[in-house]
C-alpha cells in the first residue's frame, strides 16, 4: 500500500509548474480551514538555508518541551522525512491513513492538486491532528505562489536570495525577491538572512515590501551575530556560548542557527537569562550539511566521507566558504548535478577551490549527462552511476567529498548504506 501511495504522489509531479493559489485555496475552502489551520505558522522562504533555519528553529523550540511541527521539501532518502514533528518522521502507517483519509474527503478536487499541494495538505492535517504549538513550513519554490502561502504566518524569514528556478521567478535576484516577499504579512514580524546571501538591491526590495505592509523587519546581521565559539545579541548586549551541536559547524550554518535563534526571540520563546540549548533530536533535514562520516566500508582507514547538499552556485559558494576555513588538506571531490540547474556555473565555483575527480549521474529523469557540460568541463570523468564512480575512488586516500542535488546525496547514502548516520547530524569539524 505504500509504494502504492508513493506511485501516485509522485506521478503528480507536473512537467510544467503552474504557478497560483487556486487550487489550495479551493481544497481548503472544501476541507474547511477551521479543521487545518488551528496553529501559529513560520514560513521560512529563501534560496538556501531554509531547511538548516527551519531545523534549527525546530530544534530550539523543541528544547522548550513544546510539540512542534516541521514540513520540509526535498527528502533526501525517505518521503516521511518531510512531516516531522516532537513525535519523529510520520510513520507510514499513519501517512497512509492520513492520505486516504484526505483524499476521501476532497474527492474529485484531490485530482486537480500538484504533488507539493498534496504535501502541504498532509502536513497542515497532520500538524493539525498532533495540536501542535507551533507549525514551521518550509517554502517549496518561491513565495507568493507557493502553496504554504495559503497560510497566515505569525512570522515570515526569507533566508537568502539567490539565482535559481529563474524558469519560474524570473531572471534576476530582483525578480526572484519580488516573488519571495509575498510570504510578508501586515503588521507581522519579517526576518531576513545575512547580507552574505542577500544582495544589497534585493535586500531593499525586502525592505520595502515590509515597510509597505507596515510589518516589522529584523535583519539577523543587526541583531544576533555567531563567532567561532559564541552568539552576540547587538543590541541586547548579551552573548551565549554556542551549543555543541553548532560549534564546529561551518560559518554558513553558524549564520543560519543565528537567524533560527532571532526567529525563537522574536516568538517570544528564547530564554534570555539561560545558556541556549538545542533539542538532542535531529531534523532530517539537517542531514547532508557539509556532513563527515567518519568511516565507510571500503574506504581506507581514517579517510572520511563529507556530504553536502549544493544545488545552485550561491550553494556552491557556501560550500567553497567553508572549504576555505578547512586546515590541511582540501577533500577531493565527486559531484552529481540536476540537468535544469547551473551546471557550469556550479563546477567553475568548486572547480575554483577543490580538485573534482569525477562527476556522476542518478536514476532520475532530471539528472545530467555529459551533454549538459561545457567545453571546459568535458575534462572531467563522467561516470553512468554512481556505483561505477565510487568502485573508481573508494580506496583513494584522504578525505573525499560527494556534493550535489539532495536527491543524488540521498542516494548516495542510500547506496553506501550509511542512511542511520545521515540521519545523526553532528558537527565534528574537518
Amino acid at each position: 500500500m505504500t509504494d502504492d501511495l508513493y506511485r501516485e504522489l509522485f506521478a503528480k509531479r507536473p512537467e510544467v509548474i503552474k504557478p497560483g493559489l487556486a487550487r489550495m485555496e479551493k481544497a481548503l475552502n472544501h476541507l474547511g480551514r477551521q479543521n487545518l489551520l488551528t496553529f501559529p505558522v513560520v514560513l521560512v522562504g529563501g534560496t538556501n538555508g531554509k531547511g538548516s533555519v527551519s531545523s534549527f528553529l525546530w530544534q530550539l523550540l523543541s528544547a522548550k518541551k513544546l510539540r512542534v511541527g516541521l514540513f520540509t521539501s526535498p527528502h533526501l532518502v525517505h518521503f516521511e522525512e518531510r512531516l516531522f514533528s516532537h513525535q519523529g518522521m510520520i510513520s507510514q502507517n499513519d501517512l497512509i491513513s492520513l492520505w486516504k483519509d484526505l483524499k476521501e474527503r476532497l474527492g474529485p478536487i484531490y485530482d486537480e492538486l500538484s504533488f507539493f499541494e498534496v504535501n502541504t495538505l498532509l502536513a497542515l492535517q497532520h500538524f493539525h491532528n498532533l495540536k501542535v504549538d507551533y507549525g514551521i513550513l518550509e517554502v517549496g519554490l518561491g513565495g507568493r505562489f507557493d502553496a504554504t502561502n495559503v497560510t497566515d504566518p505569525m512570522l515570515s524569514i526569507i533566508t537568502s536570495i539567490g539565482l535559481d528556478h529563474q524558469q519560474f521567478l524570473g531572471p534576476t535576484t530582483l525578480h526572484i525577491a519580488s516573488e519571495k516577499a509575498g510570504i510578508i504579512r501586515p503588521r507581522k514580524p519579517l526576518l531576513l538572512g545575512s547580507s552574505a546571501g542577500i544582495d544589497s538591491e534585493a535586500l531593499e526590495i525586502l525592505r520595502k515590501k515590509a515597510f509597505e505592509l507596515e510589518a516589522p523587519c529584523y535583519e539577523v546581521d543587526k541583531e544576533f551575530i555567531a563567532g567561532e565559539d559564541i552568539l552576540e545579541a547587538v543590541n541586547l548586549r548579551k552573548s551565549w556560548a554556542l551549543p555543541p551541536q553548532i560549534k564546529n559547524a561551518p560559518q554558513f550554518l553558524k549564520r543560519n542557527f543565528a537567524l533560527s535563534v532571532l526567529a525563537a526571540h522574536i516568538l517570544g520563546e528564547l530564554d534570555l537569562e539561560k545558556p541556549i540549548q538545542l533539542a538532542a533530536v535531529t531534523p532530517p533535514a539537517l542531514g547532508a550539511r557539509f556532513q563527515v562520516i567518519d568511516s565507510v566500508a571500503g574506504r581506507p582507514s581514517g579517510a572520511r566521507l563529507i556530504l553536502d547538499v549544493c544545488h545552485n552556485t550561491h550553494g556552491a559558494q557556501a560550500l567553497k566558504e567553508s572549504l576555505s576555513q578547512l586546515g590541511g588538506s582540501k577533500p577531493q571531490v565527486l559531484v552529481s548535478i540536476l540537468a535544469d540547474k547551473d551546471v557550469n556555473g556550479i563546477l567553475d565555483v568548486l572547480r575554483s577551490s577543490v580538485t573534482v575527480i569525477g562527476l556522476f549521474a542518478v536514476p532520475s529523469e532530471r539528472t545530467w549527462s555529459l551533454k549538459d557540460l561545457g567545453d571546459r568541463h568535458r575534462d572531467l570523468p563522467f561516470y553512468s552511476n554512481f556505483d561505477e564512480a565510487w568502485a573508481k575512488v573508494k580506496s583513494q586516500p584522504g578525505d573525499l567529498m560527494i556534493t550535489g542535488s539532495v536527491y543524488a546525496v540521498g542516494y548516495v547514502a542510500h547506496r553506501l548504506g550509511i542512511i542511520n548516520k545521515l540521519y545523526s547530524t553532528g558537527y565534528k569539524g574537518v
